[in-house]
């Protein structure tokens, strides 16, 4: 009993920081367009990243792209948006969840048909998480129906799910390139 409530409770407070943050969020999105701000060269050494690699994929076959991580150390919790081209990537599902507790349930897929997911989650045991760099937290899965000589973006964002990354000290700056996938 214990335990569940202190899980509302986190959860409530994580919905509560979100709506604090939204409207500093919202002025920064105006400011820099769908794409975080991104640290320093130099301030990436360190800084927490969600990441797929650039790929070339084949017009009309599925692929599976991997979402990897670095510095992936003591994060308690995570919320973003995931953007890509519906018109060339359709989304067929999520595929090796490799994260405690992380499941289907933490992806809000209502938007997939529109080239966004959004995702949040959260250690339940608030200790927070490492994890090797260059692990692989999922992979999301597409059918390919742009023409060959297209690509697309991948990025996280923050519309609408303001992105929010924490460790034990609160919240953490997050570094995310985008991705391009080039059709062949």
């Amino acid at each position: 009993m214990k335990k569940v409530f202190f899980l509302i409770i986190t959860i409530l407070s994580i919905v509560q920081c979100t709506k604090e943050n939204s409207s500093n969020a919202e002025e920064s999105s105006q400011v820099q367009g769908e794409q975080p701000t991104q640290p320093t060269q130099q301030d990436q050494s360190n800084t927490f990243s969600l990441y797929v690699d650039d790929q070339e994929v084949k017009s009309g076959e599925q692929v599976c792209l991997d979402v990897q991580t670095t510095h992936f150390n003591s994060i308690i919790s995570m919320q973003y948006t995931l953007n890509w081209d519906p018109n060339l990537l359709q989304f067929t599902k999520l595929d090796n969840l490799n994260l405690a507790d992380f499941n289907e349930g933490n992806f809000n897929l209502q938007r997939a048909s529109k080239g966004q997911i959004i995702s949040a989650w959260f250690d339940p045991n608030i200790q927070g998480i490492t994890k090797a760099d260059e692990s692989t937290i999922y992979s999301l899965c597409f059918d390919v129906i742009g023409s060959s000589g297209s690509s697309s973006y991948i990025y996280f964002g923050s519309d609408p799910t303001v992105i929010e990354m924490s460790d034990p000290s609160g919240q953490i700056e997050f570094y995310s390139p985008r991705t391009n996938i080039s059709i062949q």
